[in-house]
């Protein structure tokens, strides 16, 4: 039985995605990539889709060192000591 889409209760849906550096045309960018089969979260989405609600998003590498290494290799960041610093 079908049933109608309620409202989200709270303001946001918090969902962590995979992030991906790459580069458009030239310049830096990022991807952003999710798959979910957890219906309760495919309902919430939906529904935040549909009564036009935030999702929150937080990002997250695959593997750290190795997304930093290819940031500072494609010249995005640099380092100084501990920190890191935009290029762009």
């Amino acid at each position: 039985m079908a049933t109608q889409t309620p409202k989200p209760a709270s303001p946001a849906l918090p969902l962590s995605v995979k992030v991906y550096i790459t580069q458009k045309n030239g310049m830096p960018a990022v991807e952003l990539r999710t798959l979910t089969t957890d219906v309760p979260i495919v309902k919430r989405l939906i529904s935040c889709a549909i009564h036009e609600q935030p999702v929150v998003i937080m990002p997250m590498f695959t593997d750290k060192i190795k997304s930093l290494a290819s940031c500072i290799d494609k010249g995005i960041l640099h380092t100084k000591e501990d920190e890191f610093f935009f290029n762009i």
